[in-house]
């Protein structure tokens, strides 16, 4: 591979790469994993990607890890596909190996993502899971499926998502419909609470918060109307990709307002 082709690639595109390269040389045949598994898929990874190719192999194969292979022993290969001519675990298998290994913003990025695109449903979720019964990380991939969904139409609404359950703010219904008539104004509704919640990364800070008003607001003769105050916690989507940093609090007033016509 040229210098600049390497220097020019993202480190996704980077890491494809060396799996591509190791899997050319490996002298037996093996089921690519985690990661690995992951980046043949076309699987979103939240932070850095290894410099090791994952594979998973049965416990009895003996088999030991190397500088450039790390070897997973399982007492059952799991199902598995192929992408790139390559044989890798199930969508719903590698999901889970990522929520098992990797943050649970990591987990729950491409869990939203798998589901987003029809990669598997949460059905395949739920079952790959209960085959991963007693091992290590159960737990934390049973934590990722429980808050998957689908809905998700980002890696960045994902991450924010992650970080709301850390800090456990309120969580927003994603994709509520708010519609207008003439006359009066909405805002979307979560479990019978007004929520003025975003879980968006991108562009401009992300906001959750509660309004204690309920919606629809009739349209007042007067025009501005007060209807509350609500309490919000704001973010960067530097402060998304950096845990020990914290975001700001604070509350403001809401107004309705008459629309002219």
């Amino acid at each position: 591979m040229a210098a600049s082709t390497w220097a020019a690639s993202r480190p996704a595109a980077r890491y494809r790469y060396l799996v591509e390269a190791t899997v050319s040389m490996m002298r037996t045949t093996a089921v690519l994993s985690h990661e690995s598994a992951a980046v043949l898929l076309g699987l979103p990874v939240i932070g850095p990607w290894p410099d090791r190719v994952h594979v998973v192999e049965p416990l009895a194969s003996g088999g030991r890890s190397t500088g450039m292979i790390f070897r997973h022993g399982v007492r059952e290969l799991p199902r598995t596909v192929q992408a790139a001519d390559i044989a890798v675990t199930n969508v719903a298998r590698t999901v889970l190996d990522l929520a098992r290994t990797r943050s649970f913003a990591s987990g729950l990025a491409a869990a939203d993502f798998a589901l987003a695109v029809n990669r598997c449903t949460e059905l395949d979720l739920w079952e790959e899971l209960e085959r991963l019964r007693g091992t290590r990380g159960f737990r934390a991939a049973r934590h990722v499926v429980e808050r998957a969904d689908g809905r998700s139409e980002s890696v960045g609404e994902s991450l924010s998502r992650a970080r709301m359950y850390e800090l456990r703010l309120p969580i927003p219904e994603l994709q509520q419909s708010s519609s207008t008539t003439a006359g009066s104004s909405a805002a979307a509704t979560s479990g019978g609470t007004t929520c003025g919640s975003s879980a968006s990364s991108t562009g401009g800070p992300s906001i959750s918060g509660t309004v204690s008003r309920a919606t629809p607001i009739p349209r007042t003769p007067s025009g501005r109307r007060s209807v509350g105050r609500i309490g919000f916690v704001r973010w960067s989507p530097a402060w998304c990709g950096g845990p020990g940093a914290r975001p700001t609090t604070g509350s403001c007033s809401l107004w309705s307002w008459r629309v002219p016509g």
